[in-house]
Order: structure tokens, then sequence, then C-alpha cells
């Protein structure tokens, strides 16, 4: 097969396309063609060298995936060959820049018709850290303000969409060129950080989700209500302490959950979420290339996503 490979970490300039054998599958996996698979932080990081984590070489980066089931394990009893699925590799394995890519069973759905596998493939990381954020960590629901720090990235624009299906009043920052676009989104005010200090034009609200960290995280905190709540998907746990206990503040790191990656596949199927998806990058080293610094300057907007085989092209 081929596949997108680093043999070292250091920058963007180290993934090259390799040929490799297709992975072996255990007898609780499947075996995808994939179809499509999603950009992350993740992979810019895990890159650059700046993740903690060692991996070992040759490394194919990729966790969040859609394709179609060419091979299961034996024991695996829920899954058909042929099933078009989407999946959530674990951050220690990774590998799904690739034509072939092998997945825990216990975190694969069948995908529904209505979803496609570009759709799809946003789902496992951002959309389901947006879900996980916003509903069970913040328990955000009607009548509540919230405060989404980066509404244009991959997190924040499915937090928009779900704060506001909640019924929240959503208030975000993004920045000049998608100011307007966080309103179509479902923010009820978007504010341009380029421009104006959210500081200076919002009241504490009830719930505050930061996806940017450092000086905005800081500056979200005297921005919290008494009793209210902070989640950050960017900062290091001992940075949100709330002073005086005037708040509940955490750090979030996401559980692959496949309950809520089935509720989020169930909205975009009837269209009550959209993905925003930016781009779709062929499956070439440059264009990864390319994309990884874009998702590695943290200033994109929604998700950028690799189609790697179309079916549609071989039927």
């Amino acid at each position: 097969m081929k596949a997108m490979v680093s043999n070292r970490l250091g920058s963007v300039a180290t993934l090259q396309e390799q040929t490799m054998s297709i992975p072996e599958i255990g007898p609780d996996d499947l075996l995808l063609r994939v179809e499509a698979t999603a950009l992350n932080p993740l992979d810019f990081q895990m890159i650059t060298g700046q993740h903690d984590r060692a991996y070992a070489f040759p490394l194919i980066l990729g966790r969040d995936v859609a394709g179609k089931v060419v091979g299961k394990g034996s024991q695996v009893k829920l899954f058909s060959l042929g099933d078009e699925v989407v999946a959530y590799q674990p951050e220690r394995q990774l590998g799904t820049f690739a034509e072939y890519a092998v997945v825990p069973a216990n975190q694969a759905l069948v995908r529904p018709r209505q979803v496609s596998a570009i759709q799809a493939a946003t789902l496992p990381t951002s959309g389901e850290t947006a879900y996980e954020a916003i509903v069970d960590v913040l328990r955000l629901h009607n009548n509540q303000t919230i405060l989404i720090q980066g509404g244009a990235g991959g997190v924040g624009s499915f937090a928009i969409q779900i704060a506001h299906m909640l019924g929240a009043h959503v208030i975000t920052t993004v920045p000049r060129r998608d100011e307007k676009f966080g309103i179509v989104l479902g923010a009820d005010q978007a504010i341009d950080y380029q421009v104006v200090d959210f500081r200076q034009v919002i009241q504490p609200v009830d719930a505050i989700l930061d996806t940017v960290g450092d000086k905005v995280l800081i500056d979200s905190m005297n921005y919290v209500r008494q009793g209210g709540h902070l989640v950050s998907i960017e900062a290091a746990p001992d940075l949100l302490v709330a002073e005086g206990g005037s708040f509940a503040g955490e750090f979030f790191q996401l559980q692959a959950n496949v309950g809520v990656l089935g509720q989020l596949l169930t909205l975009v199927a009837k269209r009550q979420v959209k993905p925003l998806i930016e781009k779709v990058i062929p499956f070439t080293a440059p264009a990864i290339r390319a994309a990884l610094k874009v998702v590695g300057s943290g200033h994109e907007r929604g998700k950028r996503v690799i189609s790697v085989w179309n079916p549609q092209l071989e039927k």
C-alpha cells in the first residue's frame, strides 16, 4: 500500500510517500480501505516533535478515518465485509494516512448513507471533543450563555453548532474573515478578535470553552460568572485554578466514545450539525505537508480532510 510516512521528527518536510505492507489485523480489529482521513493538531505536533509520546518509525500519522471494511478479526461479529464505517484509532497506534488502516472494531460505527466519508472523517476527534466538552462536561442548557474562544477551528465550529442546538446564547471569537461565518454557524455574537478585545464587549458568562490557550485562557478566567464553568482543550491542568472557588475550571482530554460518535453521525445525517470542511486534500505528500502547516499554525478554519480513495471512481 501507499502511505505517508515520517522516518524522523523535526518538520513537516519529513513526510514522504512510501510503499509499505498492508498492516496485519488482530482478532478484535477491522482492516479498512481508507476513503478519507482528517488532519488534527496532534499530527503536526507529532511530526515536529512537540508531542511527549514516543513512537516507532516509520511513523504513519492520522487517527480519524472513514473507509470500507475489507478484513476483520476472528472475534468481530458486528461488522461485515463491505461495510462503510467511521472509526477512531487510538493515539498510541495512529496510522490512517495510508491506503489501508487497522482500527479496533469497538471504536468503529457503520456510517449512515446520508453522511459522506469526507464528513464522517471530521467527527471522531474534533466533533467528539466539542460534543463531550459542551454536553458532558459543561452540561450546557438553554437560557445559559457560553463564550467559545476560537470558534472558526475544527473543534470550535462544531461547538458553536452544538451549543446553539441546545438553546444557549452563543458568543464566539473569530478572525476578521470569519466574523459573519460565526453567525451562520449559529453564534448569536461573533467578536472579531483582530479588532476588538472580547473583554471590552462581554459580561461574565455561564460557561467558556477555550480552544486557544495561553493568554486567551488566562484572560477568560475573569469572565466566568460565580458558579460558572470553564473548560480548556489547550491548557496544562495546573493553569486551571479557580481563585477562591468562584468557578469550576478543568482541562479536557478526549476519551474515545462510540456512543458520542453515534450521536454526531445522527445529527449530521439529520442536518442538525454540518461539518465545516475548509478543504479536501489529495493523497499526495506535497499537499499533505502544506495542509499540516496550516493545521499547525493555529489559524485553521474548520477541517482539512484527505481524500485517500473514492470508490465512485472505480465503478
